[in-house]
């Protein structure tokens, strides 16, 4: 059961249309051919999902719940926004360039329905990324200009993780006593490739070096970060934040 107005439960309807059959049209939003192929735009995949996931026998929240706008109306009416390079690690924010949006994953990665894949054709729903690396991701698309959080989302939730701080993820050069907390786990529970020099509430290049190896290991994208899926793959091993 999702909640249409969480921008966490949006992430998660997407990942899940995208490891469906689907096609791109032009104005799609949701519905289903006699195939039970789902058609999606890039707007269209985000409103299906405001719409409680619109579908022709369930139309009643179509227009209700979130305006029927293109990438340019629901980024005008956006509130919080801003360029590309200052994009929050919240998922759930939309990502925009010219005439194209898609949903944003965190870790520089993003669902998008998009009309054309990377050879011209087969047009879908996709895993992209424009920053890091992602070696499960159909393909990098460095265009994306700007970044904004839809109207009818309640970030509130997402804003700022407690326990991973304002930027929603610790990286190189932080200080921080939860960095302390993690970095006296991993080195309790994966001595191995955890130095003791690792130690300390610094995320320094030991701690890094250690992070890096857990993430390649737990196959996670790897980029010596204490970040959302960081966190929640150590607590699959018994970490605790109190």
């Amino acid at each position: 059961m999702y909640d249409y107005k969480s921008p966490d439960d949006l992430v998660k309807w997407a990942t899940n249309e995208y490891k469906k059959k689907n096609k791109y049209k032009n104005g799609g939003i949701g519905r289903y051919t006699k195939d039970k192929t789902r058609l999606f735009d890039c707007c269209g995949l985000y409103k299906c999902f405001l719409w409680h996931d619109y579908h022709t026998q369930n139309a009643k929240y179509y227009g209700i719940t979130q305006k029927d706008l293109n990438c340019e109306g629901l980024l005008k009416e956006a509130v919080e926004k801003g360029p590309i390079s200052t994009i929050p690690e919240i998922p759930g924010v939309l990502v925009y360039q010219k005439g194209h949006m898609g949903i944003y994953l965190g870790d520089g990665q993003v669902i998008e329905a998009t009309a054309k894949k990377y050879d011209g054709q087969n047009g879908k729903i996709y895993k992209t990324y424009f920053k890091g690396k992602c070696p499960d991701c159909d393909g990098k698309r460095t265009t994306w200009t700007k970044w904004f959080k839809g109207l009818n989302l309640n970030y509130q939730s997402s804003l700022e993780p407690s326990f991973l701080g304002k930027k929603g993820y610790y990286s190189y050069g932080d200080n921080h006593k939860n960095i302390g907390k993690i970095a006296k786990f991993m080195y309790k529970v994966f001595p191995a490739y955890t130095n003791k020099l690792a130690l300390g509430n610094y995320l320094g290049k030991n701690l890094e070096k250690a992070l890096k190896e857990f993430q390649k290991r737990t196959k996670i994208v790897v980029n010596g970060r204490i970040d959302k899926n960081t966190l929640s793959k150590l607590k699959e091993y018994g970490f605790k934040e109190s």
